[in-house]
């Protein structure tokens, strides 16, 4: 219902478009929704990405206390999907709009849920307790094996993990 009365994302032919989520798309909430680990294959342009950031930002908006922290292979990239947030919010009737003490490149912080969003390469997330560690295309993450080690201990008080990549995790 948020996505797709709510959210808006642009489409490289129709410019900015509602996000309104195919069958296979509302099964991959619904998995986020109901499981601890998420790990899958993704094929491209399905728009895994964006619909993981449109999931993530209704939790933040919506839950009280959630850090939610989305990995990738480059601050380039992490900045690229945090755009994708920032784009949703931008979009978001004013009426919806969230009050926040902290909006930058790689961070939200969302005043009236307490919940903060994060954007950054694998080695931010060392040390940090999450509610929902993101790992985007994870198979293209040099060393991820030794990441994953490391991030281990975040999850460990109970966080979810959403993984994926468009090339099978080894």
């Amino acid at each position: 219902y948020f996505s797709a009365n709510y959210l808006k994302c642009v489409h490289p032919v129709h410019g900015l478009v509602s996000l309104t989520l195919a069958p296979f798309q509302q099964r991959l909430i619904q998995a986020y929704e109901n499981e601890r680990f998420v790990v899958f294959t993704k094929f491209r342009q399905g728009a895994f990405t964006t619909i993981t950031q449109g999931y993530c930002l209704w939790k933040a908006m919506f839950r009280e206390d959630q850090r939610i922290m989305t990995l990738a292979k480059t601050d380039r990239e992490a900045v690229y999907i945090g755009d994708i947030t920032h784009r949703f919010i931008e979009n978001l009737p004013d009426w919806m709009q969230p009050k926040t003490s902290k909006n930058n490149d790689h961070q939200i912080h969302f005043d009236y849920t307490d919940s903060k969003m994060y954007w950054y390469q694998p080695e931010a997330s060392r040390g940090k307790a999450l509610s929902l560690l993101v790992i985007d295309e994870a198979d293209f993450i040099p060393k991820m094996e030794s990441h994953w080690r490391a991030m281990w201990p975040v999850l460990s008080t109970g966080g979810n993990c959403i993984a994926y990549s468009t090339r099978a995790c080894v």
